[in-house]
């Protein structure tokens, strides 16, 4: 299953007033890694190509103006590529954002006649998932990209906590900050629901997800 922490949607443009805030892709799997450590799960390979898991684009875009003469590009199947696996459990993992989004339809902006550009990253992720599933020699889990912000009335909170503000850029920082912090949190939580499926499948036993002393 992909396990829903954030919405994993959003979108960037001309007409978009806020951009989402945006975890690096080093970080996010930083990330991974760090919570798959703390489980005593650690990693010995990267960038695994399965070839016979292919990822049809035209499941899962979501593009509301297609250019007629890239429709064929876009039905194109594309190999999954795990980001990363561990010999010893059999286990790994990959992570989506928004630029393997645009990985699995086209080049980044190549797709609308618009200039904003559409991220809807959970019907990919489970479209991964779910070829995952199918060819079955692999316990792997495909997180994303939480993409979430805090309310307007959280975000007015934090600031009566901040010293006067002088300036918008300085306002833009304190809520990238806050942002930042949730898109984390809720990575962090993918990641130990599916360690914690993988105890209650059997997969994993109970005391190898428990830290060592």
């Amino acid at each position: 299953p992909v396990f829903i922490h954030g919405d994993g949607r959003g979108a960037v443009g001309c007409i978009v007033v806020t951009a989402p805030y945006f975890i690096s892709e080093a970080e996010a799997l930083q990330i991974i890694k760090d919570e798959f450590k703390k489980a005593n799960i650690t990693f010995d390979k990267s960038n695994i190509t399965l070839k016979d898991v292919l990822i049809p684009s035209n499941e899962h875009k979501r593009i509301t103006t297609i250019i007629d003469d890239i429709k064929d590009a876009v039905s194109k199947s594309k190999p999954l590529i795990v980001d990363a696996y561990s010999s010893k459990y059999n286990i790994g993992f990959k992570y989506v954002d928004e630029h393997v989004y645009y990985n699995y339809i086209t080049e980044p902006f190549s797709l609308t006649v618009s200039t904003v550009s559409e991220y809807d990253l959970i019907p990919l992720a489970r479209t991964m998932q779910s070829k995952l599933k199918r060819y079955d020699k692999i316990n792997a889990a495909v997180f994303y990209e939480p993409m979430v912000e805090l309310s307007a009335r959280e975000i007015d909170n934090i600031m009566k906590t901040q010293a006067p503000i002088k300036n918008p850029e300085e306002m833009r920082e304190i809520e990238d900050k806050a942002n930042g912090e949730l898109q984390r949190k809720m990575l962090r939580a993918q990641v130990q629901d599916f360690i914690e499926w993988l105890v209650n499948e059997g997969t994993l036993k109970k005391q190898t997800t428990e830290q060592k002393k």
